[in-house]
């Protein structure tokens, strides 16, 4: 999981060097365009390569943020199924209105 992280995150370094390459010369003409198009890893990546924190912001930290959004996503999916079947099995009318229902629009 580590190396995927690591692929994340020097993918999202790479794009952010080009994108300020080429940004550098629209500044020129007083436009910032830097700012768009981010997503969570990219702010992340600023604020670590920014001073203005109390404190340093490592590869470690960007990581476990990664990690944390991934894993929250996924658990909330799985335990509101989770729930949702031992709702199912405890109410066997609502568990047969729902075949019903499955079935009537996957048919």
């Amino acid at each position: 999981m580590d190396m995927i992280l690591d692929e994340i995150i020097s993918d999202h370094k790479l794009v952010f060097k080009k994108k300020s390459t080429i940004i550098a010369a629209t500044a020129a003409a007083g436009e910032d365009h830097l700012h768009e198009d981010q997503d969570l890893v990219d702010v992340l990546l600023q604020l670590q390569e920014s001073s203005d924190l109390q404190f340093q912001l490592t590869t470690d930290h960007i990581k476990a943020v990664i990690m944390e959004m991934y894993s929250t996503g996924s658990e909330t999916s799985a335990s509101t199924i989770e729930w949702t079947i031992s709702e199912l099995m405890k109410n066997p009318r609502a568990m047969e209105k729902a075949q019903a229902e499955i079935r009537q629009v996957v048919a």
